[in-house]
C-alpha cells in the first residue's frame, strides 16, 4: 500500500482535514502534558527523552515521505529518510524494552502511542492540508468549497453531453412511427380523443 494512493485524501476536502488536524494537535498536547511530562519526576530513567524523540520522529515520517510534493526534492531520498525514521522508532522501542525495563504497557504508552499519534496527525496535516493548498496555489483558499465546484463542473458536463445526444438522435420516420404504434397494445396506442 502506498500512502500516495490513500482514498480518503481524494474523498474529503481540505477543510475537513484541517479540522481533524486541529483537534488531533490539541489531543497530542494534552497527551504530552498528562502522560509524558510526569516522567520528569524520575530522573534516573531516560524514558522522557525517548518519548519526546518518538513524538518528534512521528512528525517527520510524513514530512519526509511527501518531500517531493512539499519541496520538489527527490522522492527516493524522502522515502529513504522516512524509512530511517521508522527504523529509529523501532530502535527506540527495542532500547527502552531492554535497558529501561519497560513492559509492554509502558512501552506502548510512552513510546509507541506518541509516535503513532504524531504520525497520523502529521499525515493528515501534510497530505490533507498543506499539499492540497500547495496544489491549489496557496493559502488563500482550500476550504470546503473545492468539492462543490467539482460537482458543479461534472453536472454541467453531464447536461452538455445530454444535449448533444438529443441533437444527434434522428427523428423517427412516419412509417417507423406507424409500425411502432401497431406493436403496442390497444390501451397503449396514442388515440386522439
Amino acid at each position: 500500500m502506498d500512502l500516495d494512493d490513500l482514498d480518503i485524501f481524494d474523498r474529503y476536502s481540505t477543510g475537513t482535514f484541517a479540522l481533524i488536524s486541529g483537534m488531533a494537535i490539541i489531543g497530542i498536547v494534552t497527551y504530552f502534558l498528562y502522560v509524558i511530562l510526569p516522567l520528569l519526576d524520575d530522573p534516573t530513567k531516560m524514558v522522557f527523552f525517548f518519548s519526546v524523540l518518538a513524538f518528534v520522529f512521528g512528525i517527520f515520517i510524513p514530512l519526509f515521505f511527501f518531500m517531493e510534493d512539499l519541496g520538489g526534492s527527490s522522492d527516493i531520498l524522502g522515502k529513504f529518510l522516512a524509512g530511517i525514521v521508522v527504523a529509529a522508532i523501532v530502535w527506540i522501542s527495542y532500547h527502552n524494552y531492554n535497558t529501561e525495563g519497560l513492559d509492554g504497557t509502558g512501552l506502548s504508552l510512552y513510546i509507541v502511542l506518541p509516535s503513532i499519534f504524531t504520525f497520523f496527525t502529521s499525515l493528515t496535516l501534510v497530505k490533507g492540508v498543506v499539499i492540497s493548498l500547495i496544489e491549489e496555489g496557496g493559502f488563500g483558499g482550500g476550504g470546503w468549497e473545492g468539492i462543490e465546484e467539482d460537482y458543479e463542473e461534472e453536472e454541467e458536463d453531464d447536461y452538455e453531453v445530454d444535449d448533444l445526444d438529443d441533437e444527434l438522435e434522428p427523428e423517427p420516420s412516419p412509417k417507423r412511427k406507424q409500425r411502432n404504434e401497431e406493436e403496442l397494445y390497444p390501451e397503449e396506442r396514442d388515440t386522439d380523443w
